[in-house]
This record gives C-alpha cells, sequence and structure tokens, in this order.
C-alpha cells in the first residue's frame, strides 16, 4: 500500500508536467526534446517495477467500445509512421514525438495499479483537485502576462523558465497581440485546458450545485477569453446550453439553489467581459475578428476568407500526400512530410485516409456519449462524467481548428479520459 502511495504522489506530477511542464533547455542542446516529466517518468517505472514484484492485485476490465478504439487509435499512430520510414526513407527523428504516446499509454496501466478502478482510492476527489490546480496555474501564469504586457511589469523569472529566448513558442513569453498562452506555450493549449475546466465546472455546477464550481467556471471562462481562440469561445458555451437544455426538458431540475448561482455566473461574467473588452485581452476590442464569424454564419464571407485556411493551408497538403506518397497518405508525420496543417481531423486524413481519422472519431464519440448517457440518467460519479463530456467535446471541438494531438496535452487528455470512463464503469475484480 505503501509502495502504490508513492506511485500516486509521483504519478499525478508527471501527469501536470505532461500537460504544462517546462522545457530543460540544456539538455534540449544535447539531447534533442527532453522535458521535466521525463526524469520523473524513470522515477515512476522504477517505482512500479518494485510494485510489481510483490505481485499486487490488478483489476481485469471488460473494454467499452472507445478503449478499444483508442488502443487501435494508438497502434495507427505508432506502426504507420514506421511503415513510411521503411518505404520513403523519412528520417528517424520525424517518428521520435509519436513515440511519447507509449509515456501516455504506461502512466494509464500505473494510474490502473494505483486505484483499480474505484477501489481503495478516491480518484473522482484526485481529479477534481487536479483540474483545480491546473486551471488555477494557469490563471497565475495569465495574470502575469497580462501585468507584463499591459501594465509593463518586468518579465517575471518564471517566464524564462518556461519560455527560454531561443525556443520557438507563441510571441514574446506565451503572449502575441493581446492573446495569452499561459503556461502551455501555445494559444491552443490553453484553449484546451480552459475549454475542459469551463465545461467540466459547468456541467458539475448544474448536478452539485456548489460555489467551488462556479468559481471555477468564473476562472475558465477568463482564461478562455485570454487565448483569443474563437473556436473554443463560441463554441464552449453552447455546448454547455444544449447539455442543461437537455437535462432540464427531460428532469425538470430547476431549483431555487441553482438560480441563485445561475444569477451570480451572469453578474461575474458581466463584470468579468467589461474588464476583458477595457484590457483589449483576448482582442475583444477588435470586435471585428469575431463579428465576421456571424457574417460566415449568415452566409456573407467564406470560411476560407475568416479562417485564413483553405487552398494554402488544406488543399494543398491534401493533394500533395496523396500525389507524392501512397494511396493511403504520408504514413510519417505530416507536419514533416508536407506543409503545415493546422486542423487534425485533416492532419489525421492526410497520415493515413480514414484509419486513425475513424478511431480518433470513435474514440471522441464514446467518451461524449458515455459522460452525457450517465449525466441525464443521473448516475453517481458526477466529476468523472463532466470529464469525459467536457474533454471528448472540447477535444472533438478543437480539432477542427487545431493540431492537438501531436502535442503532449491532447494526448493525456485523451487518454485520461479514456482510463476514467473505463475505471468508472468496466472494473471486474480477477
Amino acid at each position: 500500500m505503501l509502495s502504490k502511495k508513492v506511485l500516486l504522489w509521483i504519478a499525478w506530477p508527471v501527469v501536470f508536467l505532461m500537460i504544462s511542464g517546462p522545457p530543460v533547455p540544456t539538455l534540449e542542446f544535447f539531447l534533442g526534446d527532453i522535458r521535466l516529466y521525463d526524469f520523473l517518468f524513470l522515477l515512476l517505472c522504477f517505482v512500479f517495477c518494485i510494485v510489481l514484484v510483490g505481485r499486487p492485485r490488478i483489476h481485469k476490465f471488460r473494454p467499452h467500445a472507445s478503449v478499444l478504439a483508442v488502443i487501435f487509435y494508438v497502434v495507427t499512430v505508432l506502426v504507420l509512421p514506421l511503415m513510411g520510414i521503411m518505404l520513403y526513407g523519412a528520417p528517424l527523428d520525424w517518428y521520435l514525438g509519436d513515440l511519447r504516446w507509449i509515456e501516455v499509454i504506461a502512466l494509464a496501466f500505473v494510474f490502473w495499479l494505483i486505484y483499480g478502478g474505484f477501489q481503495g482510492m478516491d480518484f473522482e476527489k484526485h481529479l477534481y483537485y487536479f483540474i483545480w490546480i491546473l486551471v488555477l496555474f494557469q490563471a497565475v501564469f495569465v495574470g502575469a502576462q497580462l501585468l507584463y504586457q499591459v501594465f509593463d511589469f518586468a518579465p517575471f523569472w518564471f517566464f524564462e523558465f518556461y519560455y527560454p529566448e531561443y525556443e520557438y513558442s507563441y510571441g514574446e513569453y506565451g503572449v502575441h497581440i493581446n492573446r495569452y498562452a499561459g503556461a502551455m506555450r501555445f494559444v491552443s493549449g490553453l484553449a484546451l485546458v480552459s475549454g475542459i475546466g469551463f465545461l467540466f465546472s459547468g456541467i458539475r455546477l448544474f448536478q452539485e450545485k456548489k460555489w467551488s464550481d462556479l468559481l471555477l467556471l468564473i476562472i475558465s471562462f477568463g482564461l478562455m477569453l485570454s487565448t483569443g481562440s474563437r473556436t473554443i469561445i463560441l463554441s464552449a458555451p453552447v455546448i454547455l446550453v444544449l447539455i442543461v437544455i437537455i437535462v432540464v426538458a427531460l428532469h425538470g431540475t430547476l431549483n431555487t439553489k441553482l438560480l441563485k448561482r445561475f444569477f451570480v455566473l451572469i453578474g461575474a461574467l458581466f463584470l468579468l467581459s467589461i474588464g476583458v473588452v477595457s484590457l483589449n485581452v483576448g482582442r475583444f476590442a477588435s470586435f471585428e475578428r469575431y463579428a465576421v464569424v456571424f457574417n460566415w454564419i449568415a452566409g456573407g464571407v467564406t470560411f476560407e476568407q475568416i479562417s485564413g485556411r483553405g487552398h494554402q493551408i488544406w488543399a494543398e497538403p491534401i493533394a500533395e500526400a496523396y500525389n507524392n506518397f501512397s494511396f493511403m497518405g504520408t504514413l510519417v508525420n505530416p507536419s514533416h512530410a508536407v506543409d503545415l496543417i493546422d486542423s487534425y481531423y485533416l492532419f489525421a486524413l492526410v497520415q493515413a485516409g480514414p484509419f486513425i481519422l475513424s478511431f480518433f472519431l470513435i474514440t471522441i464519440l464514446g467518451l461524449v456519449w458515455s459522460g452525457f448517457k450517465g449525466i441525464v440518467n443521473k448516475k453517481k460519479n458526477s466529476t468523472c462524467l463532466s470529464f469525459m463530456l467536457s474533454t471528448g467535446s472540447v477535444l472533438g471541438v478543437l480539432a477542427t481548428t487545431q493540431n492537438l494531438m501531436t502535442g503532449m496535452p491532447g494526448r493525456v487528455f485523451l487518454t485520461m479520459a479514456v482510463f476514467t470512463l473505463c475505471a468508472l464503469k468496466y472494473t471486474k475484480a480477477r
């Protein structure tokens, strides 16, 4: 039991650093893309082996479709690039980033050993605290970036820690034209964390009616606005409203306690919006960025005109992949083989036709449906259900305009959500 607790205290920091950890500049110079979590992961593997020597009780499960889909998804992501290297003579370093999936999957096995479903330790409680810590850390970092850019504060010491001068990242110290990346290095990463935090807390607020969820919702919404990511800013509130409408229509669960929190939320968001617009956080004072989206919805402009995507960023890489490589696509990582593609759906399509894309979609839809069904049916474990639904929804939406699954944050969130689904519903003791 003591060894499992040691695993617990190492595993969660590894997850945190995989999502929002800094680089190790000195080692990057000699060994490539080395991160702090790589060292903790080695320690985690050592302790894990010690635990296994003691022959602990390991729980088995009946796999859900999403679990099988993510297994096939990871297998194709790892195997197809090897085929591409052999067929096209691509450099081996094109493949090194994909190997980090092995760390993520190994971490899921460690969590399964620690928690064994929900037997012995409270996974829900730990997951809830983890999301709070992750969101608060981003809030502190964005607050410091705001002080640096808007109020001319000197750069804080941890800026250089996360954004070394020579390292490519988003803008200067994670700030670019009033859009903020927090400690995620890129705006897309902060959009992912804040979007999940927003939906997670909003769904929990509707179920648990706790002030802590209301506060987390407000903080996450502020972080969402600071990214200036129109995809998550416009989609996340719509998704939350749709979920609430459906549940209310089915069960009529509105009550006085929830209405009080709703009015507090409206007031807080109103005050927050005043500050956001006055400081032009997320470039909201430049409202044409958002007005043009509504113009597109009304049919006034094309999607290519409002996004800068289309022929150059989407159509040309697709044509290049199928003309210069195989009928399946590039097989290797398309970001190396063809021009930049910033939609993961098209990225997966260019790499391997329908194979990677179909497994990814099945995984996302399985998470969304399982979480939504549990919430509608008023199942227990609201934290896990909210996490599954929010993670599946945000990853599914952001994948339209962001390539999140080639980075560790997207990989870790997807794997943790599938682990949650597996632990929640399909545990069967040996």
